[in-house]
């Protein structure tokens, strides 16, 4: 069996100080060069002269950068202009004024689905896209109520246990939500089994 050559797997250990100054420079405190150093199993880039300079930058991107301007859409709070705004987690509206005006909204489609919360009996079930594109619902009373499902709810009674809602697994059978329960209901004619 043949030996594997460690020097074709490169890290971040080996990356050279050229591609390093090519990238970002040199020390904007004291124009030394810089390195990639670690922390708490993450990586950053520092100073070479550490600790004499004590600068170092993230190597991940966290800064929130403006998509583009929603003209004619007054902010909720203070009347400036809304814009579409890339952050880490993706994209959002907010305010142009923002952090000084703190109003952020989400880009992602809620439907309401006119079922009401089982667990609250207060709020009803909203149809919400995850960031991965994936649809769930979830009681628009959150954070006060965490109910959450991943398949459709539908305002059906279980012949079973009478829970007021029943989940759409399948075109053609609806069951029950409760996991002990066993009730199930053929989604085209009401009967039972």
């Amino acid at each position: 069996m043949a030996k594997i050559d460690g020097s074709l797997f490169s890290s971040d250990q080996k990356v050279s100080a050229e591609a390093i100054f090519e990238a970002y420079g040199d020390c904007p405190d004291c124009s030394n060069p810089l390195q990639i150093r670690y922390a708490n199993k993450s990586a950053f880039l520092g100073c070479t002269t550490y600790p004499a300079c004590e600068y170092k930058k993230s190597l991940t991107d966290n800064s929130i950068t403006t998509i583009k301007v929603m003209v004619d859409t007054p902010c909720p709070q203070c009347d400036q202009t809304l814009a579409i705004k890339k952050g880490r987690y993706g994209l959002f509206v907010s305010c142009v004024d923002f952090p000084t005006c703190n109003f952020i909204g989400s880009i992602k489609h809620q439907t309401d689905t006119k079922v009401s919360c089982p667990q609250c009996h207060t709020g009803h079930l909203l149809e919400k896209t995850n960031k991965y594109g994936k649809k769930f619902y979830s009681c628009n009373a959150y954070p006060n109520c965490k109910f959450v499902l991943n398949d459709k709810p539908v305002a059906r009674t279980c012949p079973e246990c009478q829970s007021t809602i029943m989940i759409e697994s399948s075109a053609t059978q609806l069951h029950c939500v409760k996991l002990t329960c066993h009730g199930v209901i053929n989604n085209d004619n009401n009967s039972s089994r």
